[in-house]
């Protein structure tokens, strides 16, 4: 049978099957626990204030959606500053054991130093360096992966590029949240389209309002 016949049949009989999951129907459900972590037991910004209650209702139910498997993943939450998108990615953390916190700046730092040797890790009293494959594992197997500050600089290196487009890929269908002051026409110009389609595929949410950090100076003035 020469190739050609072959690619046909090959084409004949996935067609025969049931398609696969298109990018935008990936969800997968995120397992919660009910009581929040402690201040003290809190990994992520202990000293921020969060609180679930203050998550802007809309937000609320696009994460809500997203945790119950209904929605797809990956979360973007973008808007400006103060209105409350790294509150709300922190507060889902704190019900979310093993999750991790990244901001984009803070991941390329890590996989430099990983790189280089440089990035120990210590379990039970005992040091390991972790390499770069190490913590590509460690961000695959996370239940929930936040990543702040996405576009937080005018222009993207290669490195930063390739650091964000691999969390996208290997975190596709599992529980991610992207969060970032630009929307997603402004992370396509920074970025690509190919990174645009890629969190676009997911769950988009946009925030808005005053700056919450400076409402109270506003008040009392």
């Amino acid at each position: 049978m020469d190739n050609g016949t072959l690619w046909d049949e090959i084409v004949q009989a996935a067609s025969r099957r049931r398609p696969e999951s298109t990018p935008a129907a990936a969800t997968t459900a995120l397992e919660l626990v009910p009581e929040v972590a402690t201040r003290a037991e809190s990994r992520h910004y202990p000293r921020q204030p969060r609180s679930v209650a203050l998550i802007a209702p809309p937000l609320r139910q696009a994460i809500r959606e997203c945790v119950a498997g209904a929605a797809p993943w990956p979360l973007f939450v973008g808007g400006p500053c103060g209105t409350g998108k790294t509150c709300a990615a922190l507060a889902l953390l704190d019900h979310v054991p093993g999750g991790q916190y990244h901001t984009a700046g803070g991941l390329c730092e890590l996989l430099v130093r990983a790189q280089q040797g440089r990035l120990e890790s210590y379990h039970e009293g005992r040091g390991g360096t972790v390499w770069p494959e190490h913590l590509w594992r460690g961000l695959a197997k996370a239940p929930l992966v936040v990543l702040d500050e996405l576009g937080g600089r005018e222009r993207v290196s290669d490195h930063h590029y390739d650091a964000v487009k691999r969390l996208l890929d290997e975190r596709h269908g599992l529980p991610l949240v992207l969060l970032s002051n630009h929307d997603l026409a402004a992370l396509a110009r920074l970025y690509d389209d190919r990174i645009a389609s890629r969190i676009g595929g997911g769950t988009v949410a946009a925030l808005g309002g005053p700056d919450r950090r400076l409402l109270p100076r506003q008040q009392t003035a």
